[in-house]
């Protein structure tokens, strides 16, 4: 495996019980490297979905009784409900457009009280978020590789399409992978083009139980100028010092009968309480002065029993 599987891979065995009998990999790599491992650990059945054309590569064994790769969208899988065991998803979600809709179908196949683990970057709203990937013959423009990424941090973020295209016209890289990196970074559908606060609308929308979130701080902050373009282009964005984050999620099982009446009646309960306390408040609030005088006439009351008790309290 890659450095970046091995690490969500060995979080995501932490999680599970003892036995798991089926796993499905949401984004599963072309080699099915991660697929292997989970199931060399597990022992589980495990399924890897991925709709990339060339996944999975023509000289995968499709005669294994153990592992499947198809070629399936996340965000439509073919499994019927309460499928999964567990899910696991790695550097998938920013890929995603329509996160909503994998949250949902992750829950629809993930069996009641099963997990679903998710680890991605770099995200949009980060200083790689362009996650720039342009290849013309042996020339590459790759976010991750020393001396391949020409686009400076948050220029993404902060410049047009023209803009950007002007700085690379400057001369940082080939004339001819210009337009490809400007495809990928504006129009290409493999990026999601999500900042932070939408994975997290996301997540807390979905009906999956969220039990950790976790955010990997960037080494990478905007400078003054660039922080100054990013508050004024995106008022109601305020975080960019994030590249990624992980998740980890679980399947909330159905209440049965006797478990919904009494989670209906503490709900009444909560509310009679907080109404209580309300009208209370607002009695006090209007009553002030007579409340006070109240509470110094038995306080009063009090030091005088105390004084005729023989024996005190």
């Amino acid at each position: 495996m890659m450095p970046y599987q091995k690490d969500p891979v060995e979080a995501f065995l932490r999680l599970l019980p003892q036995r798991v009998d089926s796993i499905l990999e949401i984004g599963s790599d072309v080699s099915g490297l991660v697929a292997s491992e989970l199931q060399s650990k597990t022992g589980a059945f495990v399924v890897g979905v991925n709709p990339a054309s060339d996944f999975p590569l023509d000289d995968w064994d499709t005669s294994s009784e153990t592992i499947s790769l198809m070629r399936s969208d996340g965000r439509f899988l073919p499994f019927a409900d309460d499928s999964f065991d567990a899910v696991l998803s790695v550097a998938t979600l920013e890929h995603v457009n329509g996160i909503d809709l994998l949250m949902k179908e992750t829950a629809r196949v993930l069996k009641p009280r099963g997990v679903f683990y998710a680890d991605f970057s770099p995200i949009w709203s980060s200083a790689t978020g362009h996650h720039v990937f342009a290849k013309v013959g042996r020339r590459e423009a790759r976010f991750w590789k020393p001396g391949k990424n020409p686009i400076p941090h948050y220029s993404h973020l902060v410049m047009t399409k023209d803009e950007m295209r002007q700085f690379l016209e400057s001369g940082p890289c080939a004339d001819d992978i210009i337009e490809p990196i400007i495809r990928w970074i504006y129009d290409d559908p493999h990026i999601n083009r999500c900042f932070f606060e939408d994975y997290v609308r996301v997540f807390r929308q979905s009906t999956l139980e969220i039990q950790k979130l976790k955010v990997f701080e960037s080494n990478i902050a905007p400078d003054s100028d660039t922080a100054a373009k990013l508050r004024e282009k995106y008022a109601t964005r305020h975080t960019f010092s994030y590249s990624g984050m992980s998740a980890v999620f679980r399947k909330v099982p159905p209440m049965n009968p006797i478990e919904r009446s009494v989670f209906r009646s503490l709900v009444r309960t909560r509310k009679a309480i907080s109404d209580l306390k309300d009208t209370c408040g607002s009695f006090i609030r209007r009553n002030f002065p007579y409340v006070r005088l109240l509470k110094a006439i038995l306080n009063g009351s009090i030091m005088k029993s105390r004084k005729h008790s023989p024996g005190g309290f």
